[in-house]
């Protein structure tokens, strides 16, 4: 079983516009429609049985209309939706509540879109919100292509605000810190923060991402495509040329992700 544990996909009636916003801000071209309908196509051509969606309220009167989107999902097969909350939104512990008691079983932020650091006392109090309620979290982190002045979401962030979260699911994407991988071993080791493998092979590299894993640890590491961003396909492809040992394989590709989703592993 492949599980991809980092994917975004849009309305139909917004999801072209979305895209080429994106890839006017980030330089990056979309390797996908970016719409459900493209999602579950890409999933059935690259050989992944399940998709974790990764919705993104980037101001706090989306809240309500992503996370029904979300909701509108979990009758999909091989689609895991996450929903999203603002930092300076309203009524987070509710709107979280509200989440879990649907079925939702995780949120993602994105500290750049939303314009605060992942130090923010707003984000602490989301964390510690979601570990109370058995939520996970991933968040972007490390710098983004749409961001170039500094980046919101750092491996020392995350490990400055450790302590206050402990306890807390929490999946930094991109390897623990796109571009910032230097700083992830140092800073997220002695935590029990996951990373996914999203969109930073090419970036990376085969030799740097091989033992980058290996010596992180497998069992805290989730595959990840950063759809439509990458190709799932190509991705799953670009990890199996690791040429990692079948256990390790088993455990990036669904071992851990069925771990964080309380399912059987």
């Amino acid at each position: 079983m492949v599980i991809d544990f980092h994917t975004h996909i849009f309305p139909e009636k917004i999801a072209d516009r979305a895209l080429r916003s994106m890839e006017g801000t980030s330089g990056l071209t979309a390797q996908a429609a970016g719409t459900l309908a493209a999602l579950k196509a890409s999933m059935a051509a690259g050989g992944i049985d399940r998709s974790v969606t990764c919705p993104i309220a980037t101001k706090p009167s989306q809240t309500e209309s992503i996370n029904r989107f979300a909701i509108g999902q979990l009758a999909e097969p091989g689609i895991v939706p996450l929903g999203s909350v603002h930092p300076q939104g309203e009524h987070i512990p509710d709107t979280l509540q509200a989440l879990r008691d649907v079925g939702i079983r995780g949120i993602k932020i994105h500290p750049d879109y939303q314009g605060m650091p992942i130090e923010s006392k707003e984000y602490i109090e989301i964390l510690q919100c979601c570990r109370a309620l058995g939520l996970f979290c991933v968040t972007h982190a490390g710098w983004d292509a749409s961001f170039p002045e500094r980046p919101m979401c750092t491996p020392r962030g995350v490990r400055k605000i450790w302590d206050d979260i402990r306890g807390v699911t929490l999946i930094a994407a991109h390897m623990g810190g796109w571009k910032l991988w230097d700083e992830v071993e140092e800073n997220l080791r002695g935590t029990d923060v996951l990373i996914d493998t999203s969109f930073s092979f090419d970036y990376l590299g085969a030799p740097a991402m091989r033992e980058m894993i290996l010596r992180f640890g497998p069992e805290r590491v989730l595959f990840g495509t950063d759809s439509p961003w990458d190709g799932q396909g190509k991705a799953r492809q670009d990890f199996l040329s690791l040429a990692l040992p079948d256990d390790v394989t088993e455990q990036v590709f669904s071992g851990n992700a069925l771990r964080v989703l309380g399912e059987r592993v």
